[in-house]
């Protein structure tokens, strides 16, 4: 078998992330997908529970980052999902993030929630393929072996970009995770609109050009955070 396609993100330095990002891709390692196999992410990873041995890491809630279980597994479907497009699976459903993400451009990304949300694709090369991860240092690596068709060279390609303004005015929250009384400003964002497409080409001619689908990430008020979290009487104060 040869390489038909691989691709590799930087992690961020988070321990809880690095580990549920190894774990969940030890899942997805060695996977073999028949001809016309179908790829579930969520029926080969599993739930993201701390009895399976995921751990707390941040997780995209509400257009933010805050402490969820299995925080960091989206890295390997959306990786997964660069992997596919490049080896020219048929994607059959991919939802992107709320908001963009650090690891990749706007329009490669994959999330997947347990129950609801799923990253699935067709192995559409007629051979039995093989799928394999690698995590080493800040590094997540995901390969797909099978039979490669000899002088076809696969593209992705993210355009029409349009920004769209963040709505205007300030909203207040309450945060049970900060302090009480602490008040934490986060300043308005923009959103954005992409489209995903894939290039198929044999030596210079382009043979296909493949709309994948299309990409909205939300536009965030300006926000204002208190903190409502009251420290006990045993734990110290900083």
């Amino acid at each position: 078998r040869e390489l038909l396609a691989t691709y590799t993100t930087k992690m961020a330095a988070n321990p809880n992330r690095t580990h549920n990002i190894a774990l969940a891709s030890s899942f997805v390692r060695g996977t073999i997908l028949p001809p016309d196999g179908v790829f579930s992410y969520n029926k080969v990873v599993g739930p993201r529970t701390l009895e399976r041995g995921f751990k707390e890491a941040p997780v995209l809630v509400d257009d933010e980052l805050v402490p969820g279980d299995g925080g960091g597994i989206c890295q390997v479907s959306s990786t997964l999902f660069n992997v596919a497009l490049l080896a020219d699976f048929k994607i059959l459903t991919r939802t992107n993030h709320s908001r963009p993400v650090a690891y990749l451009p706007a329009g490669r990304d994959a999330t997947v929630v347990y129950g609801a949300l799923d990253l699935l694709f067709r192995n559409t090369t007629g051979r039995h393929v093989l799928l394999w991860t690698e995590v080493r240092g800040n590094r997540l690596t995901i390969s797909a072996f099978g039979t490669p068709q000899q002088g076809t060279e696969v593209l992705i390609e993210v355009g029409d970009r349009r920004e769209v303004p963040p709505p205007e005015g300030t909203v207040t929250k309450e945060d049970p995770q900060l302090p009480a009384g602490e008040v934490v400003t986060r300043e308005a964002q923009s959103g954005l609109r992409v489209k995903t497409y894939r290039i198929v080409k044999v030596g210079e001619a382009v043979v296909r050009r493949e709309y994948i689908g299309s990409s909205y990430y939300r536009p965030v008020r300006r926000t204002i955070k208190v903190g409502t979290k009251r420290l006990d009487a045993a734990e110290p104060r900083p």
